[in-house]
């Protein structure tokens, strides 16, 4: 029975079968993972040089990034029986990290693929490897995957389990066309990436000269540069704890640790509250301008800045605070708290009581430099500009990967088809 989603791809003639069958056919000519048991390598046996040794790890943007894999001496190498995978090859991550693709470009003989990694190789001549490289990655294929996780409680997708998910190839010459589409959209993706990458650089930089008197604008040459404590520019406050009881599906979005990521709130798995009344709310709730840090988890890291009003109304709650500028610019507040050393102050501040956390204290006693507010609002002012540009490219980022699983829905399934 051809599944539903493949139901456009079956009216046009396109070929409709599982892995197994494709491997039947012969469009897949191989398919196969790395060495288990006693074959399996031993870490001491790993060396820099070699015959390279890819894991699921090793994966980036659909390519296997060779900075970091490591590598078999030749002798070590040569006992391996299987796993062997060639350029050309679509690697496809089955194991612990699953799903994850990549196709594998390669001027050796051949790469040696950890047990995570399976390789699956076409028959240029009925199966285009790109074609198969976005079929893999593409939502409907990966929703196959997830169903298999589901049913298990390992992380894994083998490949007798590979076997069975469903597959459509159409004509070779519409699976190149189809191909060369989506590469222009991995092409944008990858442009935009590299923007993104250089433009979080260019801030590292900034931070590393304009945050410790390295670098000075001009009219600021001269002026004393002092050290203080962000405790002494800033009011910082935590929040209440809220009992289970005061959860609603309406009301004010709770700022907890979870929420709190590198650089952004997340709110995946929001909580909101009914407050009821207005006694001492101020106290607690977050607006712009604000500065949350969580308090414990992943403490130095986990910290946002709340640019704008946010659209539903916010609290804190304990273990949670929230840095509010007094004495200076808050943009240059959170410049300070973004750089390492307010990680390797709370690193060494935090301490291991199941959990590692630190206190508002520690905060408090954070060293910020101590220079005039018209130098602060410089500063921060140079910080948003780059923070503006970083948002904008992340959104057009977003926006391209959208684009192109909507275009992954319709074309691979043969309900938008192109002209060859």
């Amino acid at each position: 029975m051809v599944p539903s989603f493949l139901k456009a791809a079956a009216e046009h003639g396109w070929t409709i079968d599982t892995i197994g069958g494709l491997l039947e056919k012969k469009a897949l000519i191989g398919l196969m993972d790395g060495n288990h048991g006693n074959l399996y390598p031993r870490s001491e046996e790993f060396a820099n040089e070699g015959v390279p040794y890819v894991s699921a790890t090793n994966f980036l943007n659909n390519r296997v990034d060779y900075s970091k894999v490591k590598h078999l001496p030749e002798p070590r190498a040569a006992k391996l029986k299987k796993g062997i995978a060639l350029d050309g090859d679509v690697l496809f991550a089955h194991n612990a990290t699953v799903g994850p693709v990549a196709l594998l470009e390669t001027e050796l003989t051949r790469v040696i693929l950890s047990t995570s990694v399976t390789y699956h190789r076409c028959d240029p001549d009925k199966l285009h490897n790109k074609f198969w490289l976005a079929y893999l990655e593409s939502p409907f294929f990966q929703r196959q995957v997830e169903r298999i996780m589901r049913q298990t409680t390992r992380s894994q997708v083998p490949i007798t389990a590979q076997k069975e998910l469903w597959a459509t190839l159409p004509p070779l010459q519409e699976q190149r066309k189809i191909a060369d589409i989506l590469s222009t959209w991995d092409a944008a993706i990858e442009k935009t990436e590299a923007l993104l990458a250089t433009a979080k650089s260019q801030k590292r930089s900034l931070m590393q000269s304009l945050l410790t008197g390295k670098r000075r604008f001009p009219e600021f040459e001269g002026q004393p540069w002092q050290e203080v404590r962000l405790g002494d520019l800033s009011e910082i406050s935590s929040g209440p704890a809220f009992k289970s009881d005061a959860f609603s599906n309406d009301g004010f979005r709770l700022v907890r640790g979870s929420n709190v990521k590198r650089g952004h709130l997340d709110w995946s798995r929001s909580i909101t509250v009914h407050w009821p009344n207005d006694d001492g709310l101020s106290d607690f709730k977050v607006g712009a301008g604000d500065i949350v840090i969580a308090m414990d988890g992943y403490v130095g890291r986990s910290h946002a800045y709340i640019r704008t009003e946010p659209e539903l109304p916010m609290l804190l709650v304990q273990r949670v605070a929230r840095v509010r500028a007094r004495k200076a610019n808050s943009s240059f507040l959170y410049a300070c708290i973004c750089t390492h050393g307010f990680f390797a102050h709370c690193e060494r501040m935090k301490t291991a009581t199941g959990i590692a956390h630190i206190t508002m204290k520690d905060i408090r006693n954070f060293i910020v430099p101590g220079i005039s507010r018209a130098e602060q609002d410089a500063i921060g002012h140079v910080f948003d500009a780059s923070d503006l540009e970083i948002i904008d490219l992340v959104e057009q980022l977003g926006k391209l990967r959208i684009e192109k699983k909507a275009l992954m829905q319709q074309l691979l399934t043969g309900k938008r088809r192109v002209v060859v």
